[in-house]
């Protein structure tokens, strides 16, 4: 009880400090008040908050995350009855150090959402696998903008079977150059956007689709800017595998399937 209250009493002195916001998880628990929860990154206490719907759930508990340093490769919880309480992220907040969140939600089943923008995760360079396996996950933010750092999204939202759309516009992603399996296997994904110059720099966009069965988006718009732009693409295998219900599916070369 004595760790709850100190907890509560270090997150209203930093918000009425002007203190830097800690990146802030919704958890849907039985547990009748706060308790605490042990991540990869440190043990922090889950404050009992009053039960609303969110995607489908009850949120319970608010966790919130600061000053730590996400490390390469590194999941929230190597267990996967910590991962499972995870239902949400309310904050990205900007109290932590953010140069890589790879791998950082991998396989936390129950996750449906996240910000509905990447604000405070600008410094990220590598968000390879973040949220790989994350099947209840319903819905990104509509820009890319907050990404403008972001150089390596390899399988970043790999197998994500529930998201059924992305951002209409690639724009906000100027630096990536890897995109390798970025949406691979979201077999409810149905767009892959309108507007595609944000890719300009993107040169492995191997498997960006593969397996994404219930696309409907136009993939023959978006093979003809990859395959045309003044920075080549050098890796496109599988870029559209599977992708048979997609828009000009069959005008698109077997060497990108």
């Amino acid at each position: 009880m004595i760790t709850a209250i100190l907890a509560r009493r270090r997150i209203l002195l930093a918000k009425k400090s002007g203190g830097a916001p800690d990146m802030v998880l919704l958890i849907n628990s039985p547990n009748a008040g706060d308790f605490s929860v042990t991540t990869s990154y440190g043990t922090f206490t889950a404050a009992k908050v009053s039960d609303y719907q969110y995607f489908g759930t009850t949120v319970t508990h608010k966790l919130s995350i600061s000053d730590v340093t996400f490390s390469t490769g590194i999941i929230i919880s190597d267990n996967s009855t910590v991962r499972g309480l995870f239902v949400g992220v309310e904050s990205w907040g900007t109290s932590n150090t953010y140069i890589t969140t790879q791998a950082l939600f991998n396989s936390c089943t129950n996750l449906r959402g996240i910000p509905s923008s990447w604000v405070g995760l600008g410094a990220v360079t590598n968000a390879s696998e973040m949220f790989w396996g994350c099947t209840s996950l319903t819905s990104i933010p509509s820009s890319w903008e907050g990404l403008g750092g972001l150089t390596n999204s390899t399988s970043m939202f790999r197998e994500c079977t529930s998201l059924t759309s992305i951002p209409s516009s690639w724009e906000g992603l100027g630096e990536l150059t890897t995109a390798l399996g970025m949406f691979s296997r979201c077999s409810s994904l149905t767009n892959c956007g309108t507007i595609f110059t944000g890719l300009a720099w993107a040169t492995n966009v191997g498997s960006l689709f593969y397996r994404c069965t219930g696309m409907l988006g136009d993939i023959h718009a978006l093979y003809v800017y990859l395959s045309t732009k003044p920075i080549a693409v050098s890796e496109y295998s599988y870029c559209f595998g599977s992708c048979t219900q997609a828009v000009g599916y069959g005008s698109i070369p077997a060497s990108w399937k």
